[in-house]
């Protein structure tokens, strides 16, 4: 299994799975990730009630990215 950002249809899987009981190991081979790599999108993206949802995934990582952007705007104005 190589590295890949995990996409926002394999997040819902992660979703539906981890709602129904699905072990972290059995999603990573359902959806062809590590384990390392469902332990890692599980732990990131909880909510303030510990639950992961995969639309609170999705709004962090777009968080993320336009915090990252201004960050190298800001980088590129003051040189």
């Amino acid at each position: 299994m190589s590295h890949k950002h995990i996409t926002p249809e394999q997040r819902n899987v992660i979703a539906v799975l981890k709602r129904i009981g699905t072990f972290q190991k059995d999603i990573a081979i359902i959806i062809g990730v590590t384990p390392s790599a469902i332990s890692q999108e599980l732990t990131r993206n909880k909510d303030e009630d510990s639950k992961y949802r995969a639309g609170s995934a999705k709004k962090k990582k777009k968080e993320d990215l336009k915090l990252i952007k201004d960050l190298i705007k800001l980088k590129i104005m003051n040189g």
